[in-house]
């Protein structure tokens, strides 16, 4: 006997780690009930389209657990790869996003629009390259970006070990700043 639960989307494009699993992905937040033995489940809407398969939940003292799905485009990639290679190859940047502005809102501010970087990991990729907290990536890889989920869809069609340009805007005075071109070697 099956069961369900509401599965309220509530954040999109949330980039979760655990366990070094999931590192960069951009993930679906919703209140599904999401245990052991349940995660793999679809997560649909209205209309019973798949758009979502139910992952992990985070849980900690002071919350009740939130639980996250691997977007559909995301679990389609993931199962190419794995026909087609044996396993499902990841290439890893490590920044997150600050989900707090869109590309709307930094130009309704006067700045570009693009993707704020909402924190850089220790040792990664983008941390050697020079990448920070707050820099505005603009483009990726020659390819104008406004959201994570656009700079997802390109990263995917890369292979680790691959050097992308990655163009940020990085504020250096109110309403001012510079345009930086890192290179980037994917982990």
């Amino acid at each position: 006997l099956g069961s369900v639960s509401q599965g309220i989307i509530s954040g999109l494009n949330r980039s979760v780690e655990v366990d070094g699993v999931y590192k960069d992905l951009t993930l679906i937040q919703t209140d599904a009930a999401i245990n052991p033995g349940n995660s793999g489940g679809a997560l649909v809407d209205v209309e019973g389209r798949l758009i979502g398969v139910n992952s992990v939940k985070l849980a900690a003292t002071g919350y009740e657990g939130m639980g996250f799905a691997i977007p559909v485009n995301d679990v389609v990639r993931i199962i190419e790869s794995l026909i087609e290679n044996g396993n499902a190859v990841y290439t890893y940047l490590g920044i997150t996003e600050d989900t707090r502005y869109t590309a709307e809102l930094l130009e309704t501010n006067g700045y570009p629009g693009g993707v704020v970087v909402g924190s850089v990991a220790n040792g990664s990729p983008a941390e050697k390259a020079g990448i920070k907290t707050y820099d505005i990536i603009v483009e990726f890889n020659g390819i104008k970006v406004r959201t994570m989920q656009e700079l997802q869809n390109i990263k995917s069609s890369l292979r680790k070990g691959d050097v992308v340009n990655i163009k940020v805007f990085r504020q250096t005075s109110l309403f001012r700043g510079d345009y930086i071109t890192f290179d980037v070697t994917l982990a």
